[in-house]
C-alpha cells in the first residue's frame, strides 16, 4: 500500500488528459461511491468555454 485516499482525493485524471491507460490499481476498503468522468467531454467544454484561472 502506497497511500490511502480520502474524499475529495482523486486518482487517474493525468493518465486520462494524457489519452494514456491509467497505471494504478485502487482497491476500496470499504463501501464506495465511484463517480466515471468521460474526459472527451471535459475537453469539450473546457475547449467551448475556455480554461478558468485559479481565484
Amino acid at each position: 500500500m502506497l497511500e490511502i485516499l480520502r474524499p475529495p482525493r482523486t486518482f487517474g485524471e493525468a493518465a486520462a488528459f494524457l489519452g494514456q491507460p491509467c497505471a494504478l490499481h485502487v482497491e476500496a476498503l470499504s463501501d464506495a461511491r465511484l463517480l466515471f468522468i468521460d474526459v472527451r467531454q471535459v475537453r469539450a467544454t473546457i475547449l467551448r468555454t475556455g480554461p478558468k484561472s485559479p481565484s
